[in-house]
C-alpha cells in the first residue's frame, strides 16, 4: 500500500491512531498533516535531527519515535500509543467541556494570540471562532490597570495575576463592530504539551451593569426622599414649638377680650358700649390674625405637595403679574421696582410668579425707615446656569441668618414694625426645590438683600454612566 491508500482508510473508515513515517518516497510526511484531522498521530522516523523533531512536536503531532537499526524503538511504542490515545481523549473532553461552557472561553498562547473560541465567544464578540483564532488578544479585550501602565503584550499575563486568587476581573471586550461593552473576566494559565497557555472565561455584564445603575439610582431617590421627609419632620417638630406660641398668642388675646366682655356685661348692663366696642374690634383682628396663620400653614405644606405644571413661560411676565397682585402695598410704600427683561424657561408659571409675588412683598415690608425703598428684578449668569435676582435697599439681613431665612416661621425683624408669619421664603423655597433649583440670599455691599434662585438643577458631579456609549442605553444620572 502507498500513502493515497492510507488517507483513504482515514478519511472512511474510524482510526485510533496514526504512526507517521516522515520519508514516503515521493512525499515528505510532514506534508500529510493537515489532512489528519481528530487522530493522534506518532512520528515514527530515523535519521531526523533534535531540532526537526522539535518542530515536528511544535506543529501538532502527539508524539515522535525515532527508528533504530535494532528495533528497540519498538518497545515504546505501545506506552506512546496509549498514552497518546488518552491524550487525545482527555483533550476531546476538555474541549468538549470548554464548548459547552456557560462562559465564553478563549485560549491564549504565550504570544497574546487566540488559539481557541467557544460557542458562546462567537455569540459575546460577533465573530465566528475560525475569525477569533489568530486574532490579537488586545484586539477584543482591554483593561486598564489602576496601579500600573500595561503595555499590550503584558495584558494576557496580567489578567491571570489578577485571577491567581480566584478573582473576576472587570474588563472591557470589543466586538467585531467596534463596540465596546463592560465583561467580567476569570483567567488561568495552563500547561499544553510543556508550553504555557492561558485560559480565559469571558461575560458580557452590560445587563447587570444596567440593573445595578438602575438599583443604585433608586437608592439615591430613596436617600433623597429619606432626607426630604427627614427635613420636613424637622419642619413639623418646629411648626409644633412655634405655632403653639404663635397661635397662643391671639387666643389669649381673644379669652382676655371675652372675659373683660363678660365681667363688663355682668357690672355695666346698659353703659356706654364704645369700650365694649374695642374689645370686640380685638377679638376680631385676633381670630383674623389666627385665621391668617393657618392659611399660611396650609398654604406652606400644600407647596410642598403641589405637583409642578411644566410650560414655556415668560418670566418677565410672571413678574409683571406679581406686581399687580401687590399694586395696593406698591402704592403705599412708594416703592420704585425696576424690572430687566428676563428669559422664558420651562417652569410652572404660577408658582413662579408666587415665587417673584413673595420675594417683592418681602423687599416691601423690610424697607428701611426713612429712605425709599428701591427693588431690582433682574436676570445673571451664575457658572453657565441662569440665575433670578431680587434685590432691595432695605433692612438686610445678617450672614448667619442666610440659610435659616429659608425656614418656616424664623423672624429676624421685629414683629411690632413687620407683618407676617415668617412662611413667605419658605414657601419660595418649597417652590424652587420643586423645579430642581437652588435659592440663596447675599448681602448687599451698600445694604439691602439680594435673594436669588435658579430653575434648573446644578450638574456640580455628573454621574454620568460610563457603559451609556455601550450600545445597552444606560441613562446618565446625575444628582
Amino acid at each position: 500500500s502507498n500513502w493515497q491508500d492510507a488517507l483513504t482508510i482515514l478519511q472512511t473508515e474510524k482510526t485510533d491512531m496514526v504512526l507517521l513515517d516522515l520519508n514516503l518516497g515521493d512525499i515528505d510526511g510532514r506534508h500529510l498533516l493537515d489532512k489528519i484531522k481528530g487522530v493522534p498521530v506518532i512520528v515514527v522516523t530515523g535519521g531526523t535531527s533534535d531540532q526537526t523533531a522539535a518542530e515536528i512536536i511544535q506543529i501538532g503531532v502527539d508524539d515522535f519515535v525515532r527508528k533504530d537499526a535494532a528495533g528497540v524503538y519498538l518497545q515504546s511504542l505501545p506506552i506512546k500509543i496509549s498514552t497518546a490515545i488518552e491524550r487525545r481523549k482527555a483533550g476531546e473532553l476538555f474541549r468538549l467541556a470548554i464548548e459547552a461552557a456557560p462562559s465564553g472561553m478563549l485560549l491564549v498562547d504565550d504570544q497574546q494570540e487566540i488559539t481557541f473560541a467557544n460557542r458562546m465567544a462567537e455569540e459575546i464578540f460577533g465573530n465566528s471562532s475560525e475569525e477569533l483564532v489568530g486574532l490579537p488578544f488586545r484586539q477584543v479585550c482591554m483593561y486598564e490597570d489602576p496601579e500600573v501602565a500595561l503595555r499590550p503584550e503584558d495584558l494576557a499575563k496580567t489578567l491571570v495575576e489578577k485571577g491567581r486568587n480566584r478573582e473576576l476581573v472587570e474588563a472591557i471586550g470589543i466586538r467585531k463592530d467596534g463596540v465596546q461593552f463592560p465583561m467580567e473576566v476569570g483567567a488561568s494559565e495552563i500547561d499544553i504539551h510543556g508550553d504555557p497557555y492561558y485560559l480565559f472565561s469571558v461575560k458580557n455584564i452590560a445587563r447587570r451593569k444596567r440593573r445595578e445603575t438602575e438599583r443604585n439610582r433608586h437608592i439615591q431617590r430613596l436617600e433623597r426622599l429619606n432626607a426630604a421627609l427627614e427635613e420636613r419632620n424637622r419642619e413639623l417638630d418646629d411648626f409644633a414649638s412655634i405655632l403653639s406660641h404663635d397661635l397662643n398668642s391671639p387666643l389669649a388675646t381673644i379669652k382676655m377680650s371675652i372675659e373683660f366682655l363678660r365681667k363688663r356685661l355682668e357690672k355695666d348692663r346698659g353703659q356706654d358700649d364704645r369700650v365694649l366696642e374695642e374689645t370686640l374690634d380685638g377679638a376680631r383682628e385676633a381670630i383674623t390674625c389666627v385665621s391668617e396663620l393657618v392659611n399660611r400653614v396650609l398654604d406652606f405644606t400644600e407647596k410642598g405637595r403641589q405637583a409642578i405644571r411644566q410650560e414655556e413661560v415668560g418670566l418677565t411676565e410672571c413678574v409683571e403679574k406679581a406686581i399687580a397682585t401687590l399694586q395696593a402695598d406698591i402704592e403705599k410704600s412708594g416703592a420704585d421696582i425696576q424690572v430687566q427683561s428676563l428669559p422664558k424657561i420651562q417652569c410652572d408659571r404660577v408658582l413662579v410668579t408666587q415665587v417673584f409675588q413673595n420675594l417683592i412683598q418681602n423687599s416691601i415690608k423690610f424697607h428701611k425707615p426713612g429712605d425709599p425703598t428701591r427693588i431690582e428684578v433682574y436676570s445673571e449668569d451664575l457658572d453657565g446656569r441662569e440665575a433670578f435676582v431680587v434685590r432691595d435697599n432695605g433692612l438686610g439681613h445678617e450672614s448667619k441668618h442666610s440659610i435659616r431665612m429659608f425656614q418656616p416661621f424664623q423672624y429676624f425683624h421685629s414683629h411690632d414694625h413687620h407683618e407676617g408669619r415668617g412662611l413667605g421664603l419658605g414657601i419660595c423655597r418649597r417652590i424652587i426645590e420643586k423645579h430642581g433649583g437652588e435659592i440663596w440670599a447675599e448681602q448687599n455691599p451698600e445694604g439691602g438683600t439680594s435673594v436669588k434662585f435658579t430653575l434648573t438643577k446644578r450638574l456640580s458631579y455628573p454621574e454620568v454612566e460610563a457603559y451609556a456609549d455601550w450600545g445597552e442605553d444606560l441613562d446618565a444620572v446625575a444628582r
